[in-house]
């Protein structure tokens, strides 16, 4: 699971909101689940981001008053945390530029199994255009572990009390 703090004056938060998208797409969620949180600020740049980006299937919350983003420590943007299955940090990011975002997609799917790598390899290189999953034989022997993502979601949405934006169109 990737859980992720973002804002909409922030660069490589903007960038990174479709590259996390198209790596969940191309694995699916029931190998990795990321949750992308708006963090201190308005909701109308919060509901601009969601509008412009549409096509990007993730679980986005708002959390406007920091409660979530001063519970994980978040001091500086973007802010990623990959969390194993069994719900210990496997790594935190923060702070970083564009420039490493396409490292980021290679790290997550280190952690995949292999089988899933093999399945997916053709549709990464497509969808991307870039090197594809060369690492892939290297990373067969780590385990992909992944916290159950509803659960994390729930927990979210009763913390900031908001319901999600995928649910939020049809009220």
């Amino acid at each position: 699971m990737v859980v992720m703090f973002w804002a909409s004056w922030c660069g490589p938060c903007r960038r990174e909101l479709p590259m996390l998208g198209n790596v969940q797409k191309l694995v699916g969620r029931e190998h990795l689940e990321v949750i992308a949180i708006n963090s201190k600020k308005p909701r109308s740049d919060y509901q601009a981001i969601l509008r412009a980006n549409r096509d990007v299937d993730l679980r986005f919350a708002h959390d406007a008053k920091g409660k979530v983003s001063d519970l994980y420590g978040v001091t500086a943007l973007p802010n990623m945390f990959i969390i194993e299955r069994d719900g210990t940090l496997f790594r935190t990011h923060r702070g970083y530029s564009e420039a490493v975002l396409e490292s980021f997609a290679e790290e997550l799917l280190s952690l995949l199994p292999q089988e899933v790598l093999q399945r997916r390899a053709d549709g990464w290189r497509t969808s991307t255009g870039q090197r594809g999953l060369d690492f892939a034989n290297e990373a067969g022997g780590l385990a992909h572990r992944r916290m159950a993502g509803d659960d994390l979601a729930v927990a979210a949405d009763q913390e900031l009390g908001e319901v999600p934006a995928d649910r939020a169109g049809s009220q």
